[in-house]
C-alpha cells in the first residue's frame, strides 16, 4: 500500500509539474504574442505620425509623445507640459470652438472630434485633428486621444475647390463668351459701315455744325467699336499672337503711357528684377491688360496713392516624366495699389463677365475678365489679394520662355495665392 502511495504521489507530482511547465509556455507565447502586437501597434502609430496624449484637467498637466510634440513643434525634451501653454498654441480663431468641444468631452459626451490650427514655435500654422475620451475606467477630468496632422489634406482640399471654382468661371465664360462673340460680330459689321459713312461726310459736309455732330458721332462709333474688340477677345475669338517677349523691357517701355494714362495725383512706382524676364505672350495684349490693371488701381484711389509694379522668379520644384526630381522657374509680374480694396463679396466675382461696381458710363465689366482669359490662353494663372481699406495686390505668372515649358505646372495656382 505504501509503495501504491508513493507511486500515485509520484505521478500527481509529474502531472503538475507538466502542467506547470505548459502554463509557462502558454504564458510565455502570450507574452510574445503581446510583445509582438504592441511593436506592431506602435509601429503603426509611427507610420502614420498619430501623436498621443494624457490631458489631467484638474492639475493642468498635459503628457504628450514624440509624435505630438513635433505636431505642436514643440523641442524634444518636452514629455509634459502646462495645459494653459498648451491651449495658448491653439489658433486664437478656433480657440472658442475647441474649448467648447473639450468641456463637453469632459463634462458631457465623454468623446471629442474637433479640428483646429497651431501655431507651432517655429512660426508654421497647422491643421490638426483631435480625437479623444474621458479615461476607462473613468478618472476626474482625464481626457485621453490622439492628434493626426490634416494640413496635407486641408491644402488637398483648398485646390480642390480652387480648381472647381476656376471650371466653374471658365464654363460661364465660355457661355457668356459664345454669346458675345456673336452678337458682337454682327455689331462690328454694322459699326463699319456707320464709321465709313461718317468719315465720309467729315470729308464732304461744309456746315460747321453739322461736322461737330458727325465728329461726336464718330467718336462714339469707335467707342463701339473698341468695345466689340474687347467682347471679341473676351470671347476669345480675335487670336492671339504671341511671341517671345521681355517682360521687364515691355514694362519700361510703357512708362510715358502710363505717366499720361494714370492721374498725376498717384506716384507709379517701378521694381524689376534684374535681367530679362522672356515670356511667350502677345505683346499688345500684355500691355492692355498692364494698363487695364494700372486704371483698376487708379479708380480704387481717388484721392490719389501709390502704384506699385514689380517683377521677379520663384522657383518651383517638380518631378520629370522619369521620375527625376527638378527645379525651374516662373516668372511674376505684381501690380499693388494702395487704394479702398475690395470686400469679400466683390473680390469673389471680380472675374465675373460683366460685373463691375463702377458707374454704367464709366465701367463694361469686362477688363478683369478680358484680363484673365489672355492670362489663361497665354498658359499662366492670376490671383487677386484684397481686403477692404488695405488696398488690393495682383499676381500674374507666366511660364519662363527659356524653360521650354508652354505651361505652368499644376502647383502654380497654389504658388500664385501664397507667393
Amino acid at each position: 500500500m505504501l509503495v501504491v502511495a508513493l507511486v500515485a504521489t509520484a505521478a500527481w507530482h509529474v502531472a503538475t509539474v507538466r502542467r506547470f511547465v505548459a502554463q509557462r509556455r502558454q504564458l510565455a507565447a502570450a507574452r510574445e504574442s503581446l510583445a509582438e502586437m504592441s511593436w506592431r501597434l506602435q509601429y503603426a502609430v509611427r507610420t502614420a505620425a498619430i501623436g498621443i496624449f494624457e490631458l489631467d484637467t484638474t492639475s493642468g498637466r498635459i503628457a504628450v509623445d514624440g509624435d505630438m510634440r513635433r505636431h505642436f513643434g514643440l523641442a524634444g525634451d518636452q514629455h509634459a507640459l502646462d495645459w494653459a501653454a498648451w491651449r495658448a498654441a491653439v489658433h486664437e480663431n478656433d480657440r472658442p470652438a475647441f474649448d467648447g468641444a473639450l468641456d463637453e468631452a469632459i463634462d458631457g459626451s465623454g468623446e471629442l472630434d474637433e479640428r483646429f490650427r497651431v501655431r507651432c514655435s517655429d512660426g508654421e500654422l497647422r491643421h490638426l485633428r483631435m480625437i479623444a475620451h474621458r479615461a476607462d475606467p473613468p478618472r476626474e477630468g482625464c481626457i485621453i486621444g490622439v492628434v493626426l496632422d490634416v494640413s496635407a489634406d486641408v491644402a488637398s482640399e483648398e485646390a480642390r475647390k480652387r480648381l472647381d471654382e476656376e471650371l466653374h468661371l471658365g464654363r460661364k465664360l465660355e457661355a457668356i463668351g459664345q454669346l458675345a462673340g456673336g452678337i458682337a460680330h454682327d455689331f462690328n459689321n454694322l459699326l463699319t459701315i456707320i464709321i465709313t459713312n461718317l468719315t465720309l461726310l467729315q470729308r464732304h459736309e461744309a456746315d460747321p455744325q453739322a461736322l461737330v455732330f458727325a465728329q461726336d458721332a464718330a467718336k462714339a462709333a469707335q467707342r463701339g467699336s473698341d468695345l466689340v474688340r474687347r467682347l471679341l477677345t473676351f470671347a476669345r475669338q480675335e487670336s492671339l499672337e504671341p511671341v517671345e517677349t521681355d517682360l521687364n523691357s515691355v514694362i519700361r517701355d510703357m512708362g510715358d503711357l502710363l505717366m499720361s494714362t494714370i492721374d498725376r495725383s498717384i506716384r507709379i512706382e517701378t521694381q524689376l528684377c534684374h535681367g530679362r524676364l522672356p515670356i511667350i505672350v502677345d505683346p499688345v495684349q500684355l500691355e492692355t491688360t498692364i494698363v487695364n490693371l494700372a486704371v483698376n488701381a487708379q479708380d480704387a484711389m481717388p484721392k490719389g496713392g501709390l502704384l506699385h509694379i514689380s517683377t521677379s522668379t520663384v522657383k518651383y520644384w517638380f518631378t520629370d516624366a522619369i521620375g527625376s526630381s527638378k527645379t525651374d522657374e516662373i516668372v511674376r509680374l505684381t501690380v499693388r495699389d494702395t487704394g479702398v480694396g475690395m470686400p469679400v463679396e466683390t473680390l469673389q466675382r471680380a472675374f465675373d463677365p460683366f460685373f463691375t461696381t463702377k458707374p454704367i458710363e464709366k465701367g463694361t465689366g469686362l477688363g478683369l475678365s478680358i484680363v484673365y482669359g489672355f492670362i489663361k490662353q497665354s498658359g499662366g494663372e492670376i490671383n487677386i489679394q484684397s481686403a477692404a481699406g488695405v488696398g488690393t495686390e495682383v499676381s500674374i505668372l507666366f511660364p519662363r520662355a527659356s524653360s521650354g515649358a508652354r505651361a505652368l505646372p499644376p502647383s502654380a495656382a497654389e504658388i500664385c495665392a501664397y507667393a
